[in-house]
């Protein structure tokens, strides 16, 4: 297995979490398709970025086959092959390894005095404001300010193992480690290869395997049980989508609308919000505002006065009306038809079980 691991992955040293930014993503994460849902479409983690990014292959033998429990000695052992330290017995409960394993990172130690618990509550406090704002740039987030493909540019320079499985990227097929089944979905994620995004195929999700774990099945051999779905690994080069190339992010006609209507936009809520002292809210919110009050200020002042062209004034807005949506980032609306848009999508509609706040 070592082979499988790359040097430079096996070197890289202590990462430092932002767990704002992983909590407001996991709010826009969606496990029924795998994807993250943003304000202009979906978004994901693929095959390309794993192994472009870390350099860990991604094609050849399935990790599974029957499930054996070792013993600690041999779970320290791989363990000293793989990461190149010794696990200490604290993190580990029969085979599983649990905690913080990673050498010379520092323990926080809580105190009991009055000092200690007010930093504490201080540091929540902060740690939470620090979401919310994430939170509303993700709501903010236009397509023009994602780069879909960070590593364009360095493609040809990396070394061949980061680009080894590049036939392999945009296939649709099963993710398996022994009792984990996930599937990858690149038609969801055309933009993130250069390619023109379609309405994608609809997902088919089965709820045993995402509820599947290890317990109680020692000697459980996961190729047999996982049959059907090692099948279609196996058979990846049928399952290939040929993508359309483009030289910028583009999506077909329809794509705008299906996502408008099946699309989870935004995440904030600004009733969720204290009515008191500063609001933190969306700035989209703000120039949406400043906007609306020019209009009401000019349809004042044609009311007003009885010489004024009022279709010339129905004109104006009509024709200011794109350019307000396009300074707002809500663009999309301009693709929807007068018969589909009904109104805002409810913020509040539930979409599988609440996410927790990450400390």
């Amino acid at each position: 297995m070592t082979e499988c691991i790359p040097g430079h992955y096996r070197r890289l040293t202590k990462i430092q979490l932002d767990h704002g930014l992983i909590t407001a993503l996991l709010e826009r994460w969606r496990p029924g398709v795998y994807a993250f849902h943003m304000p202009f479409g979906e978004v994901g983690i693929t095959l390309q970025d794993v192994e472009v990014l870390f350099g860990l292959k991604v094609d050849g033998l399935l990790v599974t086959g029957e499930d054996t429990i070792g013993t600690t000695a041999e779970v320290k052992l791989m363990c000293l092959e793989l990461l190149g330290f010794e696990l200490a017995n604290q993190f580990l409960s029969t085979t599983m390894i649990h905690g913080s394993v990673v050498p010379d990172v520092q323990a926080l130690h809580a105190e009991s005095g009055d000092e200690e618990v007010g930093l504490s509550a201080l540091l929540v406090i902060n740690a939470y404001a620090h979401y919310l704002s994430l939170r509303d740039q993700l709501d903010r987030l236009a397509e023009h300010r994602f780069i879909f493909t960070p590593y364009d540019d360095y493609l040809d320079a990396l070394p061949p193992y980061c680009k080894a499985g590049r036939t392999l990227w945009t296939a649709r097929i099963p993710l398996i480690f022994y009792h984990v089944v996930e599937y990858h979905q690149p038609d969801r994620f055309c933009k993130q290869f250069n390619g023109l995004q379609v309405v994608p195929v609809d997902v088919v999700y089965d709820q045993r395997l995402h509820d599947m774990d290890q317990r109680g099945k020692s000697g459980t051999n996961w190729s047999q049980k996982h049959a059907e779905h090692v099948a279609r690994w196996n058979a990846w080069y049928d399952l290939v989508i040929n993508m359309q190339r483009t030289d910028r992010p583009q999506v077909v006609d329809g794509y705008r609308t299906w996502y408008y209507m099946h699309g989870r936009r935004l995440i904030g809520n600004p009733t969720h919000y204290s009515n008191q002292g500063f609001v933190q809210c969306a700035a989209s919110l703000n120039d949406a505002m400043h906007a609306f009050n020019r209009l009401m200020l000019d349809s004042g002042q044609v009311l007003d006065n009885p010489d004024a062209d009022r279709d010339a004034y129905i004109r104006d807005v009509q024709q200011r009306s794109p350019d307000m949506l396009i300074n707002t980032e809500y663009e999309f609306l301009l693709h929807v038809t007068s018969q589909q848009n009904f109104g805002a999508p409810m913020p509040d509609e539930p979409f599988g079980p609440p996410q927790k706040f990450i400390l």
